[in-house]
């Protein structure tokens, strides 16, 4: 749906122009840019991300009501993190956060699960890389480099051995 330049506008249709909240997973350029035109027109609104990008990218009919927020899921592991500098964002260091790491474990326990045993959230299946070097990391250089290209990855986690019981996976929206 999101290689689809009609579906921001088929969102606020389906939605009656009356949807205020988008969670970007991504935060590129692009994703943002489809999440804010999806959002109402007319309403107040917020965009989240999960990388925080300072200057959103301006879109046709852009509602000047949004507020732009970002999500450190981070600090939900109570430990400190320190971000370089970036080509959007200055360094930042967050401090370990004892009331994330509360909440998370508090949603994981009474929303997740219950979402869960209810199949109320599908997992995006499984595709196993098979690789082809016999060097592992080769497998994993190869498998980043399927999704970069987008020969894998489209709704489905890639994912790689790299020991007993270990893997490494990764996916594209």
């Amino acid at each position: 749906m999101q290689n689809n330049p009609c579906s921001p506008s088929q969102i606020r249709a389906l939605t009656f122009n009356k949807l205020t909240l988008a969670m970007d997973c991504i935060g590129s350029d692009a994703t943002a840019t489809f999440c804010l035109s999806s959002l109402s027109t007319t309403e107040p609104s917020t965009y989240t991300s999960l990388l925080h990008i300072q200057t959103l990218p301006a879109t046709d009919n852009r509602n000047p009501n949004i507020s732009n927020n970002f999500t450190l899921a981070f600090t939900a592991f109570n430990r400190e993190l320190r971000l370089k500098p970036g080509t959007k964002s200055p360094p930042t260091t967050f401090p370990a956060s004892p009331t994330d790491r509360s909440f998370m474990e508090d949603f994981n326990k009474n929303v997740l699960q219950r979402l869960v045993d209810e199949n109320k959230i599908k997992f995006m299946p499984i595709s196993k890389g098979e690789g082809n070097g016999s060097d592992v990391w080769e497998n994993v250089l190869a498998g980043i480099d399927d999704v970069r290209t987008g020969r894998r990855g489209k709704g489905e986690k890639v994912v790689v051995e790299v020991g007993n019981e270990k893997w490494l996976g990764w996916s594209m929206c």
